[in-house]
């Protein structure tokens, strides 16, 4: 993966997005926009091997094969996250921040937006796990994306509400919103992303 480093308003919280080749530009310029006054660092780890890199274990889900590189993405981030980053994603890599978040100490918040919950495996994962003390919370979802596509895709909006039940029981969250948004799954996802990451900026506890 490829890290690139953006800085508004003289730094501020540290906020890890991962994201697909190329596009890392343009959405920390969609964030930045956006979050006006809110100081920022932003490290955008872009990824050539999407379907591998942010997932969190092998599955051929979905008619799909997943090469489940998370680990040592996982790990290539903590070497350059300070303690008490926050991350997010969207899509694959919104189910990757989600993940982090259970698997790290370096997170302390993560912003799952149109996240793929769906994914093999991953209802019996969070079913033992907690996230980190005092962590931060942000679900996003299209209105239109439940019951869309083919399986197990068309049962994200399921999940989503057993993810929601799952981390209001649990303990270390602090500060939790689920929001829904409008349109379909590749409806502005760039936007979607950029609130999640103002959501976080604003409520999340940084050590760092």
């Amino acid at each position: 993966m490829e890290m690139r480093r953006y800085v508004s308003k003289g730094g501020g919280p540290t906020i890890v997005i991962a994201s697909m080749k190329g596009s890392g530009e343009t959405i920390a310029s969609r964030v930045i926009d956006v979050t006006c006054d809110i100081p920022l660092t932003l490290l955008v780890f872009e990824s050539d091997s999407w379907f591998d890199d942010f997932s969190p274990w092998p599955s051929e889900a979905g008619g799909r094969s997943f090469g489940g590189l998370g680990r040592e993405s996982l790990e290539e981030i903590e070497e350059a996250a300070p303690e008490g980053s926050l991350i997010a994603g969207y899509s694959l890599a919104g189910l990757f921040a989600l993940w982090a978040l259970y698997s790290s100490d370096v997170f302390t918040g993560a912003a799952c937006c149109s996240g793929s919950l769906w994914y093999e495996g991953w209802d019996k994962f969070v079913e033992s796990r907690a996230v980190p003390p005092e962590s931060s919370v942000y679900l996003s979802l299209g209105g239109k994306e439940s019951g869309s596509g083919r399986p197990p895709m068309s049962t994200i909006g399921e999940c989503y509400l057993r993810q929601e039940m799952l981390l209001k029981q649990d303990p270390g969250v602090s500060r939790m919103i689920y929001v829904k948004e409008r349109g379909g799954h590749f409806t502005d996802p760039d936007g979607r992303l950029a609130r999640g990451i103002i959501w976080l900026a604003e409520n999340g506890r940084t050590d760092g």
